[in-house]
């Protein structure tokens, strides 16, 4: 398994070989390749949060939001997975590029959305998705870094 990440290009690349990609390894790379020398002459590729203590041995979802105009590109043809999380954002706000010969499942847990309890009808995925990238948008630097 490899993952790359292509700053000039915005691509975070998955190799061939790989057909599962965990959100975890994935957000791990991407800070990674933000600490890097070359990765801190750019602006940053993504944000997370989740990961917390719900109590009762249960902890919360990872969501990770790639930052326009980045996306995860996967090599090679057939069908490949995204597990361990939520991948959410990127270019036009599609998270995985087009790759011909290529179908991506977006398997998303049902603990990283919200459930409505009050009556009022339940969000949509994309209204909770929004909810999500304008929360993380709107976390200070020092906010991230203790999330991270």
């Amino acid at each position: 398994m490899t993952i790359t990440v292509d700053f000039p290009a915005s691509r975070i690349r998955v190799s061939s070989d790989q057909t599962a990609l965990d959100v975890g390894a994935l957000y791990a790379a991407i800070k990674d390749a933000q600490d890097s020398e070359t990765g801190v002459m750019y602006a940053p590729i993504a944000a997370g949060a989740g990961r917390f203590d719900l109590g009762g041995g249960r902890i919360s979802g990872l969501v990770v939001r790639l930052n326009s105009p980045w996306q995860v590109e996967f090599l090679g043809s057939g069908q490949r997975t995204v597990d361990g999380g939520t991948l959410v954002g990127g270019a036009g706000g599609q998270p995985v590029a087009v790759t011909e010969g290529t179908q991506v499942v977006l398997n998303r847990p049902a603990d990283a959305f919200g459930v409505s309890t009050s009556g009022t009808p339940a969000p949509t995925a994309e209204e909770v998705a929004n909810a999500v990238a304008a929360r993380l948008s709107a976390l200070t630097l020092k906010q991230f870094i203790a999330l991270s």
